[in-house]
């Protein structure tokens, strides 16, 4: 190494630069693990040679600025490679995952291997040609979902999926928790319907049931208390897998308590994995259910 380079600055007693050049490569290394820490020793580097050049103040900050922005995008870019083709090459996907503390907790969760059943909300399978016309008369036999005169058609210009639901519900597209949500207008109550669709890159159906399972627990401590699984099990939407659970919850708000219930549908196809959620009030589970059926059942993948 040369003499005058940052890697000498702790012999010639340039404390303050070798101060940063150690909490520079700790912090990287701690926020973009080896990729981080490697580029922080070139931009910390970089940075000190400059500011001792004879340059004028002008280019050495511009040429500070310039490597440590060059350094968060080279990091980033190498963390994406790293992470999500070479490492993957090497290990697999799946042992990749693994190194995840939360994929870790989801794994010790028991998925079922039987198709799903319940009481209060059938299966989707082959739910499209079962959906009814209309709620007053569910024994009815109806067209498909496609031509369901009783629901609004919404196609997510991002994913490319579509869904319907119900005549007059809203349509949220900023909702922080999902990426479409539908709510009912009614002011006396709550039911909502959520689409969610994300990347999901080197997950199989069941790691990522497990996680969507994982999120619905971790809310536990907050508002929400009493989470249950009262049914769950395999399924099919349009002829592709997925797996459903039912779920009850208590919403506790300024010292009420308000029971939920709920059922999510879970599918992953090319990459993305995609979570379906209906949920009411429980009182009012039965008059909705049929409307979170109709919806699930008309859910379109990408073509």
């Amino acid at each position: 190494m040369a003499e005058n380079d940052i890697f000498g600055a702790y012999k010639r007693k340039e404390y303050g630069w070798f101060a940063l050049y150690i909490a520079a490569v700790v912090i990287a290394w701690k926020l973009a693990g080896v990729v981080g820490g490697v580029v922080s020793v070139l931009v910390v580097a970089g940075i000190y040679k400059t500011v001792k050049s004879s340059a004028s103040t002008a280019t050495k900050i511009a040429l500070s600025t310039l490597y440590v922005v060059g350094g968060g995008v080279a990091t980033y870019l190498g963390v994406m490679l790293l992470v999500g083709f070479i490492l993957p090459q090497i290990f697999g996907q799946q042992a990749i995952n693994n190194l995840n503390p939360d994929i870790r907790e989801a794994e010790t969760r028991t998925l079922s291997d039987q198709p799903f059943t319940s009481s209060s909300t059938p299966s989707t399978s082959g739910a499209a040609e079962e959906v009814s016309s209309t709620l007053q008369n569910p024994t009815t036999p109806s067209p498909s979902a496609q031509t369901n005169p009783n629901m609004d058609s919404y196609k997510d210009p991002q994913w490319g999926f579509s869904i319907q639901y119900p005549k007059g519900w809203l349509l949220i597209t900023d909702s922080e928790d999902a990426t479409v949500q539908f709510d009912t207008p009614r002011q006396d109550e709550v039911a909502l319907i959520t689409v969610t669709a994300e990347s999901s890159s080197g997950y199989d159906l069941q790691t990522y049931s497990k996680l969507v399972q994982q999120g619905f627990f971790s809310s536990e401590g907050g508002p929400n208390a009493n989470l249950k699984i009262i049914a769950q099990g395999n399924s099919t939407l349009n002829g592709h897998p997925v797996y459903q659970f039912e779920v009850t919850s208590d919403f506790i708000n300024a010292g009420e308590t308000y029971p939920f219930h709920g059922l999510y549908t879970v599918a992953v196809k090319d990459g993305v994995g995609y979570v379906i959620f209906g949920s009411s009030f429980e009182q009012r589970w039965a008059a909705h259910r049929d409307l979170f059926k109709a919806s699930v059942a008309s859910f379109r993948f990408p073509n």
